[in-house]
């Protein structure tokens, strides 16, 4: 669209713009012909025959016209990938350093406006901080949720969706194939932190706030596992990340085997995409708030994962995905890491396949050598008011 009054048709022969009032006889015979693609940008729409595509911000009032028509299906775009946003600074904006993106990239999450556009405006970048500064405890209302029109939290809050599967991604193994998915590609959509800096920097802000209902909900036994699930996992992130020695209790036998782990400082928050990237030694996250099974990992056998429910599956696709960066012999750790109040009482959890049915085949290396462990991450008994404060 290069004006109001204009409208682009593309055909075999080329391409070619059009007047919407001194072509508009021609234009209506395009949209009357169901086997035109007509694309629209955030504008109104017109009932046409032809298949129509609406592209629009997620408010509601920009789409809720077009829902009612029948046959019509709602699909999310997700946030850009690293690997997209590389490629397009590697073609488009060459004159910024790779490391200079990649550190935006880490702090606004795949927004290619603010990561590549207005990389060097320090007006924009300030527009972040500025976000966290005024942001209010509001902001948890919409983690999780499918909806916000608040400006502040389109900065801190991104939508996440469910991408379209790729067999090759999945290591097949065995004459072992791809688990069956019932749900379309990009058809749920779940708010989230827009990147790992700005869910530690909100959980940060909030620290007291956050503890007290993490503790009010536990002793109630009614987790608001979207909102204050999210907030311990970036809790639990800092904290693994600062050093430590954590007491760790195995959950395969009854005797429930207790000794500690030991977690190396790093300050550094190191994500990836690409498998290939993770190096061992390393506290690494997936880029891909959507990954299976994991929330961490230190490779080569070591696998965390964060949360506040009593039940947790293990979604077999995303360690086979790690495969090739585990050990081939000897123990895989796998630590979920909970709360106190919940340590004493996590159980051993089943495996699953990525539509959550139980697994037919388990791989034997995940079958005898991923062992599963609680790991006690400790909220402080101290009210906010004094000073509440996480310990190891």
């Amino acid at each position: 669209m290069s004006g109001s009054n204009q409208v682009i048709l593309f055909e075999q022969e080329g391409a070619c713009y059009l007047h919407r009032a001194n072509d508009s006889s021609k234009i209506r015979i395009y949209l009357n012909n169901p086997n035109v693609w007509y694309i629209l940008d955030g504008k109104k729409l017109d009932k046409v025959r032809a298949k129509t595509i609406l592209i629009c911000s997620p408010f509601k009032d920009h789409y809720k016209d077009f829902d009612k028509y029948f046959g019509a299906e709602i699909r999310y775009m997700p946030v850009w990938e690293w690997e997209e946003i590389e490629t397009c600074r590697a073609i488009m904006h060459n004159h910024l350093k790779k490391s200079e993106v990649k550190q935006l990239f880490l702090k606004w999450g795949g927004i290619p406006r603010f990561v590549l556009e207005k990389a060097r405006n320090q007006t924009q970048q300030s527009l972040l901080e500025k976000a966290i500064s005024v942001c209010d405890e509001k902001i948890f209302n919409y983690i999780g949720e499918s909806d916000s029109e608040n400006d502040v939290s389109h900065k801190l809050i991104h939508i996440y969706t469910n991408p379209l599967i790729d067999s090759d991604d999945i290591e097949v193994e065995g004459g072992e194939g791809v688990e069956h998915v019932d749900e379309e590609p990009y058809t749920l959509q779940i708010m989230a932190f827009a990147s790992d800096y700005v869910g530690e920097e909100i959980t940060k802000k909030f620290k007291s706030l956050i503890l007290d209902k993490l503790r009010t909900q536990f002793e109630l036994s009614c987790i608001d596992y979207s909102c204050l699930g999210s907030c311990f996992k970036q809790m639990a992130h800092r904290i693994l990340r600062n050093e430590g020695t954590f007491k760790v209790r195995s959950l395969e036998s009854i005797k429930n085997k207790r000794s500690t782990q030991n977690v190396k400082n790093q300050n550094e928050i190191l994500t990836f995409s690409n498998i290939q990237t993770i190096e061992d030694g390393k506290y690494y996250r997936p880029a891909n708030k959507n990954f299976p099974s994991i929330d961490t990992i230190f490779a080569p056998d070591i696998l965390f994962q964060m949360t506040t429910a009593r039940n947790h599956p293990i979604d077999i696709s995303g360690l086979k995905k790690l495969h090739s960066k585990l050990i081939t012999t000897g123990e895989i750790s796998f630590y979920f890491v909970v709360p106190a109040e919940l340590y004493d009482h996590f159980q051993k959890q089943k495996f699953i396949t990525t539509d959550s049915a139980n697994v037919q085949k388990m791989p034997d290396w995940i079958k005898y050598r991923v062992k599963q462990y609680a790991l006690r991450i400790y909220l402080s008994s101290e009210s906010s008011s004094s000073g509440s404060s996480l310990k190891r």
